[in-house]
């Protein structure tokens, strides 16, 4: 199994939910969009890449992701923020082909 491009995958999903999610007219609640996510993450293909997957810039912010969608006692928004502080990362975004403007 080619794990990288599963990782690749899964974390364009999880990208693709998040920015569904973002004001001022947000496509998915809350809730909702949690609820996605955790549907991305526990594909078994995904958890196997988590598991077995070589140890790349993605790979560790998808199983940082994994880890924050596991806790099932936080409310959504504040896992939504969490997921973010991980997801918006310059690096991160420099991986992807992402130029952002900085002042």
């Amino acid at each position: 199994m080619q794990y990288e491009r599963v990782i690749e995958q899964a974390m364009r999903d999880i990208q693709d939910l998040l920015w569904a999610n973002l004001p001022p007219a947000p496509n998915l609640p809350d809730d909702r969009t949690v609820a996605c996510l955790r549907a991305v993450v526990g594909v078994p293909d995904v958890q196997r890449a988590i598991e077995h997957g070589n140890d790349t810039a993605l790979s560790f912010v998808l199983r940082a992701a994994n880890r924050i969608l596991s806790e099932t006692e936080m409310p959504a928004p504040a896992l939504l923020h969490l997921l973010w502080g991980i997801m918006d990362e310059r690096e991160l975004n420099r991986l992807w082909g992402v130029r952002q403007k900085f002042a």
